[in-house]
């Protein structure tokens, strides 16, 4: 079928995971070389990709509601009417100033972390939606006057020594930040395309699913 695919296929994709995705245990997947191959092949499909305002939650919303046909979402669970296929997972450590105290450790656990303030991606993004569950379930209260939509400008606001962040290693270690590893809790966030699960694809979007799977190595649907 090179180059007989028409339509139209609408994507959803977080900007944290959206352009390559390569670190711990994760296949890497570098989003737009996929995208460029798949138009250069079906240049009659058009792609609409959207970013993830609301996060992976709203974007698996969207998908359950027909808004999106797929997306691309960090989630550490399966909702309902969602179809996921497994890319890998992403571990996130604590990144922080090198001013901060903390740099100068080996590990940390979330206890050690109670009075620090924190830099966070907005609620209903996949890592927001991982911390909050940790820190709740370990019974600690964390203050996050500052919410970023991206890793770079997380970043910015770690460098600056306005709060720690938990993001993935990869991207976060710089000349003036420091990583460190967070003991006794699973900080690992599973990345998957998602699709709805009482419906099937159309022909474009199963291409382009099969695109991203091939690219990222054999996986298979849960």
């Amino acid at each position: 079928m090179r180059g007989g695919l028409r339509g139209t296929v609408r994507m959803g994709c977080p900007a944290l995971i959206g352009a390559r995705l390569g670190t711990q245990g994760l296949p890497h997947v570098d989003l737009p070389a996929i995208l460029g191959r798949f138009h250069e092949s079906h240049p009659q499909v058009v792609i609409r990709l959207r970013g993830a305002t609301g996060g992976s939650t709203a974007q698996l919303v969207e998908v359950v509601g027909g808004g999106l046909d797929l997306a691309l979402v960090g989630t550490i669970e399966r909702p309902a009417g969602i179809r996921l296929f497994p890319l890998g997972s992403v571990r996130c450590c604590l990144v922080c100033s090198g001013h901060n105290p903390l740099a100068g450790a080996t590990s940390v656990t979330l206890a050690d972390l109670a009075h620090e303030t924190f830099v966070d991606f907005p609620v209903g993004w996949g890592i927001r939606t991982l911390v909050d569950r940790a820190f709740a379930l370990a019974g600690v209260v964390r203050d996050v006057p500052f919410e970023a939509a991206d890793q770079a400008s997380a970043l910015a606001l770690v460098r600056n020594n306005l709060g720690v962040a938990f993001l993935p290693r990869e991207g976060s270690e710089t000349p003036e930040t420091a990583v460190v590893d967070v003991t006794g809790v699973d900080l690992d966030l599973s990345v998957a395309l998602a699709t709805p699960a009482d419906r099937s694809p159309s022909p474009v979007t199963a291409a382009l699913v099969h695109a991203i799977l091939a690219a990222a190595g054999d996986a298979t649907a849960t």
